[in-house]
């Protein structure tokens, strides 16, 4: 076709719509890697996402595990004045039964001399008959 061949040689197809089709061409490539871009970007979002996620999930588990430390360190605290407060006790208890020990030993002392007197009495008297 001479009309076309004519049309070519003076340039080709025509230079505004090759220069439109490069134009698209190059926004299409430049939208594909925006594309690719913006996926990639979801992906690490998404990465970030279920870190960050997973980080709350740990942080709330040792806030939990932090206030059952405290509840455990305030019951320990308790126990030990608790403990503290019963050898107290115990020694009070353990000192008045020393005490009450030692004045039933007097007391049976006192009794044992006085017994031994009266015998001793009785047994003079009976000499001096």
């Amino acid at each position: 076709n001479p009309a076309t061949d004519e049309g070519e040689s003076r340039g080709g197809s025509h230079p505004a719509r090759r220069g439109a089709q490069e134009q698209v061409d190059k926004l299409r490539t430049k939208l594909d890697q925006t594309i690719a871009k913006t996926v990639k970007l979801e992906q690490q979002s998404e990465r970030h996402r279920k870190t960050l996620s997973e980080y709350d999930s740990r942080a709330h588990d040792f806030s939990e595990l932090r206030q059952q430390y405290h509840i455990l360190l305030k019951d320990q605290q308790a126990l030990t004045l608790a403990r503290d407060a019963h050898r107290d006790q115990i020694n009070d208890l353990q000192d008045t039964l020393r005490a009450n020990s030692a004045a039933d030993c007097q007391k049976a002392l006192q009794i044992l001399r006085e017994d031994t007197q009266q015998g001793f009495d009785h047994f003079q008297e009976q000499i001096n008959f």
